[in-house]
C-alpha cells in the first residue's frame, strides 16, 4: 500500500467539478490523494481546504503531454512505492456543429481524453502493480452511447475511453489490475450551472429526460468512482458503470402521442399465448 495507514489515489483534473468531488470522497474515506492538473490553482485551493494530510501533493501536469505525464509519475515514485487507485478524469469540451469542427479542436479533444487516459495509465502501471489491490477508473460519459448533438469530438473521445478501458482490463487483469469506467449523465457541477443560468441549456428539459426527474450530484458520481476503486468491487473489471438517473433507459422528450400509459405497457392482457 502507499503507506502504513492510508491507500493512495492519483487523479487527473482533480481540482474542480467531478474531480474535486472524487477527491473529497476519497479523503473522507481516509485515502491520500495526489492531484495532477493543468490548472493548479483550484487544486491548490482544494489542498488548502482538505489539508496536506489528505492531499499531500498537487502536480502541474497536462495529460496531453507525454513528457509532463512521465515527469509527474517519476516525481510520485520518489515519494511513494505504490499507488492503489488511478482515476483518469481530466477532460475538455468544444461544442459546435459537426460540419464546423476544426482539425485542431478535434485533435485536442482526442489527445486530452483518449491520449490522456492512455499515457497516464501507461505511466502509472508500474506503481499500480506494486499495490495489493490496484484499480483504474476512467471517466467516460453517456455521450459515448448516443449521438449527442454538437459534441462530435467529445462523443467519439468518450467512446474511445470505454474501448481503452476494456483493452487494459483484458491485458492487465492477470496482474491483478482492475480497469473500469464511470459514465455520468447530466450532473449539476459549478460549470454546468453557468450553462443553465445563461440559458444555453434548459435544466428542466434535461432533468425531465431522466427517469428520476432530476440532475445528478457530483457526490453521486464520486461514490461510484470510489466503489470501483475500492475492494468493495474486487470482482468487477472491464465494465462501464452508468450514473445518469435513468437517462439512457428512459430518454423521454415530453408528451408523445405514441407513448402508452405504464399500465398498458406492463399489461399482459393484450398478449395472445402461442398455440
Amino acid at each position: 500500500m502507499a503507506s502504513m495507514s492510508s491507500p493512495l489515489l492519483v487523479i487527473t483534473g482533480g481540482g474542480q467539478g467531478l474531480g474535486a468531488a472524487v477527491v473529497r470522497k476519497f479523503a473522507d474515506s481516509n485515502w491520500k490523494c495526489i492531484i495532477l492538473d493543468k490548472n493548479t490553482k483550484p487544486a491548490n485551493d482544494l489542498q488548502d481546504e482538505l489539508g496536506k494530510t489528505n492531499v499531500p501533493n498537487v502536480i502541474e501536469c497536462d495529460v496531453a503531454s507525454t513528457p509532463q505525464v512521465d515527469a509527474a509519475f517519476r516525481s510520485i515514485a520518489k515519494e511513494h512505492k505504490s499507488i492503489d487507485a488511478l482515476v483518469n478524469n481530466a477532460g475538455i469540451v468544444r461544442p459546435g456543429p459537426s460540419h464546423e469542427v476544426e482539425d485542431e479542436d478535434w485533435m485536442e479533444l482526442v489527445n486530452v481524453h483518449m491520449g490522456g487516459t492512455m499515457r497516464v495509465s501507461r505511466a502509472g502501471i508500474g506503481l499500480l502493480l506494486a499495490s495489493q489491490s490496484p484499480s483504474i477508473v476512467n471517466i467516460s460519459s453517456v455521450c459515448a452511447a448516443l449521438g449527442f448533438p454538437g459534441r462530435l469530438s467529445y462523443n467519439a473521445s468518450k467512446a474511445g475511453i470505454e474501448a481503452i478501458t476494456r483493452t487494459l482490463a483484458t491485458e492487465w487483469g492477470e496482474s491483478g489490475v482492475r480497469v473500469n469506467a464511470v459514465a455520468p449523465g447530466f450532473i449539476l457541477t459549478e460549470a454546468s450551472k453557468i450553462i443553465y443560468e445563461s440559458k444555453t441549456a434548459d435544466i428542466k428539459v434535461r432533468a425531465g429526460r431522466t427517469t428520476l426527474g432530476r440532475l445528478g450530484r457530483p457526490s453521486e458520481v464520486a461514490e461510484a468512482v470510489f466503489w470501483l476503486s475500492s475492494e468493495l468491487s474486487s470482482y468487477v473489471t472491464g465494465q462501464v458503470l452508468v450514473v445518469d438517473g435513468g437517462f439512457l433507459i428512459e430518454g423521454s422528450t415530453g408528451p408523445d402521442s405514441t407513448y402508452r400509459s405504464p399500465e398498458s405497457i406492463r399489461s399482459t392482457a393484450r398478449i395472445k399465448p402461442l398455440n
